[in-house]
């Protein structure tokens, strides 16, 4: 499912870095779940659905748009990360059916 960020996500970066998502188009590899909502230090803080999307694969996509921004996720959240949430009202589907 491929989707768009059209709305600055929660979370602990600043928001300069977190305003950098907006406009990107992500794929997410399955439906909407709940998941922890995890600070950068990896401490849970709460849950929400969200779309789960590969850190790997949305880092990639950021730092073509914001080197600076992509940057700072690699240092500060934890190496074995392995994907990013964005909440359900942070995003537009842009089409269903994108293969991941």
């Amino acid at each position: 499912m491929l989707f768009e960020v059209i709305k600055r996500p929660d979370g602990s970066a600043p928001e300069a870095v977190r305003n950098a998502w907006i406009g990107l188009e992500l794929e997410a590899d399955e439906f909407p779940v709940t998941v922890p909502i995890k600070d950068s230090a990896g401490k849970i803080v709460g849950e929400r659905d969200c779309w789960k999307v590969s850190f790997r694969d949305v880092l990639s996509a950021l730092s073509s748009k914001s080197k600076e921004a992509a940057e700072w996720y690699r240092q500060k959240y934890p190496k074995n990360t392995k994907f990013i949430a964005f909440g359900c009202d942070e995003v537009r589907v842009v089409d269903w059916s994108s293969p991941k």
